[in-house]
């Protein structure tokens, strides 16, 4: 089961995402949440969306949706 602080991380990241200013290129990037280090990536121009993978998937199977 996951903890408070665990649950909050998908909340937390997605606020990262939507305040970082936005490269012409992608960017990997990572954020602390609850003293978890969280990898993301930043790519493309217009309002920021948040794609979030399951276990043990990985970012690759969002690459036809990003630039």
């Amino acid at each position: 089961m996951l903890s408070l602080p665990a649950k909050r991380a998908p909340l937390a990241l997605f606020l990262a995402v939507a305040t970082a200013t936005q490269a012409e290129t992608s960017a990997s990037r990572f954020v602390e949440v609850d003293g978890v280090s969280m990898h993301y990536l930043e790519a493309g121009e217009g309002d920021p969306i948040l794609l979030l993978h399951g276990n043990p998937t990985s970012v690759n199977r969002h690459a036809i949706l990003t630039p």
